[in-house]
């Protein structure tokens, strides 16, 4: 008896694992970039960092920081009709409970004026096109990665062994300039790491007072976040001077001169787009928008629970 035998034919598919994202894939491309500046335009490398930090700034993080400034300009346009709400608010919650025949005292009524005066500053920014969230988040998430990647980059190319697959620029260490010539090494004068230090502080300064003058607060007023958000950025510049001494010189001249763009920025802003520091006069949008709260505008009053306050 003749037995058949069948054959299955068993197919595998080969799959290539699957290529995983690392730290180089961000820098090389960047390194590239600055090698070829640096090949074709035959300038040393203390001055192809500063240029190349130069032509990114202007075109990419100098438009962003130009619309941060007119919309803090519109938030100071409008400083006088939020300051006047207050007391609007205030009579109007009074008169509205007395009409409900709510008993609300004095702390009651300030502490719903101002979290009425807190909706209405959102909702006059929103319809003015100059939220806040804008000005505190679009240019740190703009310019804080460009500012990572360039700082990594330049780093790598010193030798480092974080990032691996980047080759040490040799020339670097010649083609530095005054007291450090050669820019692979640290500078030991702790000038360079000071600098970055003072101006990138000076930065912070500067942009918290412009938002300052933007909202009209100051000292313990107006919102917490951007006070949060200034506090922060003095802890890091006090941070970056004690990283920045221990750097190679050639990332403390990208810090300075990423920095000193800033500065600079910020003294024309202030100059050719200033907050002025006399209040704002009214608008006739102005008029238009208090007689609407004075004649329309609803305000609900809700006794709220506070401790040490009797109803």
């Amino acid at each position: 008896m003749l037995r058949t035998t069948t054959k299955r034919l068993v197919t595998r598919t080969y799959r290539a694992p699957a290529r995983q994202f690392s730290t180089v894939d961000i820098v090389r491309p960047v390194e590239t970039a600055l090698n070829a500046f640096h090949d074709y335009s035959g300038l040393p490398w203390w001055a192809v960092i500063p240029l190349v930090t130069l032509a990114l700034r202007s075109t990419v993080t100098l438009p962003i920081a130009i619309s941060t400034r007119l919309r803090a300009q519109k938030q100071h346009e409008l400083r006088p009709l939020i300051s006047a709400l207050g007391p609007i608010l205030r009579a109007k919650l009074a008169f509205n409970a007395n009409k409900a025949e709510t008993a609300l005292t004095a702390p009651q009524i300030e502490m719903l004026a101002m979290k009425e005066r807190r909706k209405r500053r959102v909702k006059l920014y929103k319809e003015h096109g100059c939220e806040m969230w804008k000005s505190l988040f679009i240019g740190p998430l703009v310019q804080l990665p460009i500012w990572i990647t360039m700082s990594m980059a330049v780093r790598a190319m010193c030798g480092w062994t974080v990032v691996k697959g980047i080759p040490v620029v040799k020339s670097m260490g010649t083609e530095g300039a005054l007291w450090f010539p050669d820019l692979l090494m640290m500078d030991h004068s702790g000038v360079l790491p000071a600098a970055v230090g003072i101006i990138t502080l000076l930065n912070v300064e500067l942009t918290t007072k412009a938002q300052a003058q933007a909202m009209g607060t100051s000292g313990s007023e107006g919102p917490k976040l951007p006070k949060m958000m200034a506090n922060f950025a003095r802890v890091g510049a006090i941070a970056l001077f004690s990283i920045a001494a221990q750097t190679p010189t050639a990332v403390c001249l990208y810090w300075i001169s990423s920095s000193g763009f800033s500065l600079v920025q910020n003294v024309l802003l202030n100059k050719y787009l200033p907050l002025r520091e006399e209040p704002p006069t009214f608008t006739a949008a102005n008029y238009e928008a208090l007689e609407k709260i004075g004649k329309t505008d609803q305000i609900e009053v809700t006794v709220p629970k506070l401790k040490g306050i009797e109803h």
